[in-house]
């Protein structure tokens, strides 16, 4: 049992005492132990965020052209990518930092906007030729034209076909998902790490270790 309490605090970053082990009779308790001590730290889950946000400014400096004294906690996200787009600029964060960012939401496609596109002059040409004749007819084709040509300018500036998610808005709001992403524990990771630790010392296999698996009476471990 020594050897699974040493196992348990380097691997979640806690302390267990001896009273809290010895009343641990089964994998449940030793379980629910570690959650509720994992979920007491507010101070080390508010320095991981600001650890996280110095982490990703130091690469957006080396990424972007904005300087370091301009990137701060409450800036949007969407200014970032003014020279490439979003879905560029985060595949390269992912890179440069090995963290799993939160899914961008997909937008408008290219091709989905040239059929909208399409569809808009010819009911436009429609109504023109059935109103005012051939004439004015050009001049509104010409005139949606331009208009389109110009709105797909600017949705191709403004990140193609992807959007921030709507929970990471700025860049405070994006530490936090990472954290809650790559460093964060969750419910499920416990149990698994847990379960893993167990059987490891107890030459067991992770998936015979039940919530109410007693470590004298069916695991052995005295």
């Amino acid at each position: 049992m020594i050897e699974i309490v040493m196992a348990v605090e380097d691997r979640f970053g806690i302390q267990i005492s001896e009273d809290e082990a010895s009343q641990c009779e089964t994998v449940g308790k030793y379980y629910e132990l570690i959650k509720s001590k994992v979920r007491s730290r507010p101070l080390v889950e508010s320095c991981s965020e600001q650890r996280v946000f110095y982490r990703l400014r130091r690469a957006l400096v080396n990424l972007t052209a904005w300087p370091r004294k301009m990137i701060r906690p409450n800036m949007p996200v969407s200014a970032l990518s003014e020279n490439e787009t979003l879905k560029t600029l985060w595949e390269r964060l992912e890179e440069q930092t090995k963290w799993v960012f939160p899914k961008l939401e997909p937008g408008i496609s290219g091709k989905g906007l040239m059929i909208f596109a399409f569809w808009v002059i010819l009911v436009v040409i429609s109504i023109a030729l059935l109103f005012y004749g051939y004439i004015k007819a050009g001049f509104c084709l010409a005139a949606l034209c331009v208009l389109m040509g110009i709105y797909r300018k600017r949705f191709s500036y403004r990140n193609a076909s992807y959007s921030v998610p709507s929970h990471c808005r700025t860049l405070g709001d994006l530490s936090k998902a990472l954290v809650e992403l790559n460093h964060r524990v969750n419910d499920r990771q416990i149990w698994s790490d847990l379960c893993q630790i167990i059987a490891d010392i107890l030459g067991l296999e992770p998936s015979e270790l039940k919530p109410e698996s007693h470590f004298v009476r069916d695991l052995n471990a005295g």
